[in-house]
């Protein structure tokens, strides 16, 4: 049936997860669970890389300085590469749908045989507010900079890289991430910028909230264009437990790509 579900894979509330084959069929749709992964465990160097930070602030008796406070640079490099988990999508683009993607079929989905997993964008969020006992959660677009943009990186460097110590009543670190977490999460290098990808953030210092349940939230599992067939009486139970759609990825040989199965 050609382009039979074009339209639906295109709604603006779409949000895109690429996956190989066996994670998807053995743990994601298994379970009807998607895993946060750590900030450590990212691929990107600055998602698992530590950050320079600088303590500043106005302290009135040096003799007394809290050791606790020495320790902030360190304690919050900690929490972000260990208690920071994230879990990331592509959206869809004006012209340029975030299913029919390239490269990511080939980076993310295992050269075109995973999956490309759709999720409903508002019913994602309301599973991290429900599901995420987290004072910290966080969601939205990722913005892409040039290598070189002065005026970024004076922002950057001296708002998201000092930590200002104001109140000894405040939780500083706490307080730092959610004014600057834009700065420090949301951002990545221009060249990522065909990602157009949409992130969650979520705070866990208990190391509970790994997995989210997405039984309410994933609406359409779109096939790559080698996905082995031998699989497809899976991916059609699945289309009746959950009541979802599915298509497939059809890459044509002067190189378009469209939905067809």
């Amino acid at each position: 049936m050609y382009m039979r579900y074009e339209k639906f894979f295109n709604n603006k509330d779409l949000i895109f997860h690429y996956t190989k084959l066996e994670r998807a069929l053995e743990y994601i749709l298994k379970n009807k669970q998607l895993r946060f992964t750590r900030f450590i465990d990212s691929a990107d160097p600055h998602e698992y890389k530590k950050r320079i930070f600088a303590l500043t602030g106005l302290f009135s008796t040096w003799n007394k300085f809290d050791k606790k406070l020495i320790s902030c640079p360190e304690k919050i490099n900690n929490i972000i590469q260990q208690n920071l988990r994230m879990a990331c999508f592509c959206c869809n683009k004006t012209n340029y749908p975030g299913y029919l993607r390239s490269r990511m079929w080939d980076q993310y989905a295992d050269n075109h045989r995973g999956l490309c997993l759709a999720f409903s964008k508002k019913s994602l969020q309301k599973a991290v507010r429900k599901q995420f006992k987290s004072d910290f959660k966080k969601n939205g677009i990722v913005n892409y900079y040039p290598h070189k943009d002065i005026r970024f990186e004076r922002m950057y460097k001296s708002q998201a890289k000092t930590i200002h110590y104001t109140n000894p009543n405040h939780d500083i670190i706490k307080e730092h991430l959610n004014i600057n977490y834009k700065f420090l999460f949301f951002k990545k290098h221009q060249d990522y910028r065909d990602e157009a990808e949409y992130r969650f953030i979520v705070l866990d210092m208990d190391n509970k909230f790994e997995y989210i349940d997405i039984s309410d939230c994933l609406v359409g599992i779109i096939l790559g264009d080698i996905f082995p067939i031998t699989y497809l009486p899976i991916i059609k139970l699945i289309e009746s437990e959950l009541n979802i759609v599915w298509d497939r990825v059809n890459i044509w040989d002067d190189g378009n790509m469209t939905l067809s199965r």
